[in-house]
Formats: structure tokens, sequence, C-alpha cells
């Protein structure tokens, strides 16, 4: 039977609390980890550039957080989107030396969490060449050691 590495980590937490009799540390995570269910079909690596976005009339010059063949993530101010725009289509070009070239797609809002003052907003791939997939890969493979922000 094969584990994720987040169930891995804590079968190990819950282990080392019975040694130490900490159960009422470790009920939490084995709640949590039965519902645990993996979103991503595509893992994230931190990206350092620009990301210039056109959503809904607006247009915004905003620093890149993370990429992967399936969407890239930006930093935002939390007064930039009011309300949730889950859903919402644009077109995003990105900039980073990184890269080796420039990225263009047709992006849509798949999420926003908060990370202190600011927003990270998820945006999906919904449309990218071929050619601008495999820059990525490539950077992909250049750099699988550096975690992601998403």
């Amino acid at each position: 039977m094969v584990y994720s590495k987040q169930i891995l980590h804590a079968f190990t937490f819950i282990a080392r609390a019975a040694a130490v009799s900490a159960w009422e540390n470790a009920f939490p995570i084995i709640c949590r980890v039965s519902i645990l269910k993996e979103r991503r079909r595509s893992p994230r690596v931190y990206l350092k550039g620009h990301v210039y976005l056109s959503l809904g009339g607006q247009h915004l010059e905003l620093p890149a957080a993370d990429i992967s063949v399936s969407g890239v993530g930006v930093l935002i101010d939390a007064t930039t989107f009011g309300a949730r725009p889950s859903g919402e289509v644009g077109v995003c070009r990105i900039d980073s030396p990184d890269l080796g070239g420039r990225v263009e797609a047709y992006v849509s809002i798949m999420r926003m969490r908060r990370l202190g003052e600011r927003r990270l907003l998820g945006l999906r791939f919904e449309s990218i060449s071929d050619d601008e997939l495999e820059l990525i890969r490539e950077y992909k493979r250049k750099s699988r050691e550096i975690p992601a922000a998403s």
C-alpha cells in the first residue's frame, strides 16, 4: 500500500505521541488525516518574476509566487479584488529570467488564500502553448528542491 507524505508524517507524529502518552495532541491530527485529499495534479515550484494580468478590465503587474504546468500563483494586496473572484477568466504574461522565455496564457482564478497582509491568488492555465509548457517543465526540473508558496 502506498501512503502520501502527509499521511506518513501524521502516523510518525501519532507514534511519537503514543510513546509519551500525549493522545490529546494527536487526536486532531488523526481526524484531519482521514479527510486529507491532494487537490493538485502538478506540484508547484518557487518562481521569481512578474505576472502581468488583464482581468475584468483591470491591468495588473503582480509578483509571481510559484508556478506549475497547470497554473501560476501571484501575490496581491487584499484590496485588489473585493469579493472572491473565483472563475473569472483573463490573460496573463509571465516574465522571469529563470524561465528562459516569456509565457502567455489564458487563465482563470482558482482560489485566493490569505498570507498575512497579502493574498495568494491561484491562476489556472486554461489555454497555453506546448512550447510555453515545455519552458515551465524545464524550469521545474532545474528547481525541484525549492518549495513553493501555495
